[in-house]
């Protein structure tokens, strides 16, 4: 078994491949979920596209992934979900950015940091992209106000994973 680094590199390789070789019929969330994190999260969550929502009705989104956990499942199922906050275990973003996206993704981190939960702590809200990003700019991005919501950010072109 070769290094976390190294390992890491092969993952990044092989998401990449997928992803060409998919050719379109499998989206880069499609691909993240099946091949990077269901394989490895617990069979008591469940996973899908949508909003997040408070008992305030207060909602935030949409997200390309949340994660929720069983006893909390979404208002309706599809593009159009919507997962109670107090049920979410993470939010991510999958798409390859610009700055100006990185900078609406922490705006919505924070959107999301703000709603109501039962549970102590914040919804941890994460990037991931299949392009590569200069990393000065994602340095930067991370340490800005702007993304001080955003837990980190998965670069699978640099293969890098960079976390605040």
């Amino acid at each position: 078994m070769g290094t976390l680094t190294e390992n890491f590199g092969n993952l990044s390789d092989f998401l990449l491949e997928e992803h060409k070789r998919s050719k379109g019929r499998l989206s880069e969330a499609d691909l993240v979920l099946s091949r990077l994190l269901k394989p490895f999260l617990p069979s008591a969550l469940r996973c899908g596209s949508g909003t997040v929502t408070d008992l305030k009705d207060r909602q935030v989104g949409p997200l390309d992934l949340v994660a929720t956990i069983d006893s909390f499942p979404p208002f309706s199922e599809g593009a159009a979900a919507t997962f109670m906050a107090d049920g979410v275990v993470f939010g991510l973003q999958v798409r390859n950015w610009a700055e100006s996206d990185l900078s609406q993704f922490g705006e919505m981190a924070r959107q999301i940091n703000k709603l109501e939960r039962k549970k102590k702590g914040p919804i941890p809200c994460l990037a991931v992209s299949f392009d590569p990003l200069p990393l000065p700019e994602l340095s930067q991005f991370l340490h800005s106000q702007a993304g001080q919501s955003v837990d980190g950010i998965l670069c699978l072109g640099h293969h890098i994973i960079l976390r605040n």
